[in-house]
């Protein structure tokens, strides 16, 4: 499971966030232009407003410092 992120204003903005998340916390994520793209590699149920970023998970730490970094890149955090 990914921690997935949605609505972030432009593919740029996404693709930043994905980069900066590897920098500081070393988890590799990816960024899809659909729902159905991103959900061949994390189905999430419910609706998502592209560009899609996917983080692989970590610690609960981790995680909740990552859930606050996305609004600096314009993006919210969806679910799991």
């Amino acid at each position: 499971m990914s921690l997935i992120f949605d609505r972030f204003p432009s593919t740029e903005a996404a693709e930043t966030f994905v980069a900066e998340m590897e920098i500081l916390h070393g988890l590799p994520g990816k960024v899809y232009a659909t729902q159905a793209e991103s959900n061949k590699d994390d189905f999430f149920p419910w609706r998502l407003d592209p560009p899609i970023a996917l983080i692989d998970r970590a610690s609960l730490e981790t995680e909740e410092d990552v859930e606050r970094a996305v609004i600096a890149f314009g993006g919210e955090f969806a679910g799991t």
